[in-house]
């Protein structure tokens, strides 16, 4: 076999390492990623595009950095936070529970409902007659005072 002093161990790395090192320079040789292009002439757009790549402007400097908020809460706030709102998801996943919301068989629900109230439907009072809603509201319109005269 020819090729079988290629495979030897320190032939194989001296092989490797230049190939590692060729595809290193040939991705090196690329052209930079940070180089202006140049700008399209029929954008609208074009004429700003020059002005502003070729305008002196202000880099901004450490100094720019705001300064860290004071309003943030502190870590063992944000510790209190969360246990108050995992205690609350508990109590909430409980009351589902004890509660189940179902969309079927509304009339058993309600009878469940309605034996647990001890309720009975003839135990409503009655609506009031239209003789006594009108002298209700006939008592009250004389109760009441009118507000005093704009000044």
């Amino acid at each position: 076999m020819p090729w079988a002093h290629c495979l030897q161990p320190s032939r194989f790395f001296r092989y490797a390492l230049i190939m590692g090192l060729s595809a290193t320079a040939v991705g090196c040789a690329q052209l930079s990623p940070y180089q202006t292009k140049p700008v399209d002439a029929t954008s609208p757009i074009a004429g700003d595009v020059t002005s502003a790549a070729r305008a002196n402007l202000a880099f901004p400097r450490f100094a720019n950095i705001p300064a860290a908020p004071t309003d943030v809460r502190a870590p063992g706030e944000w510790r209190k936070a969360v246990v108050i709102t995992l205690r609350d998801k508990s109590v909430i996943e409980t009351m589902a529970e004890a509660n189940p919301a179902s969309l079927f068989d509304a009339e058993g629900f309600a009878e469940k409902a309605r034996a647990r109230a001890a309720i009975k439907p003839g135990d409503a009072t009655p609506a009031m007659s239209r003789q006594d809603s009108e002298a209700f509201a006939k008592a009250l319109r004389e109760r009441a005072t009118p507000p005093p005269p704009p000044q």
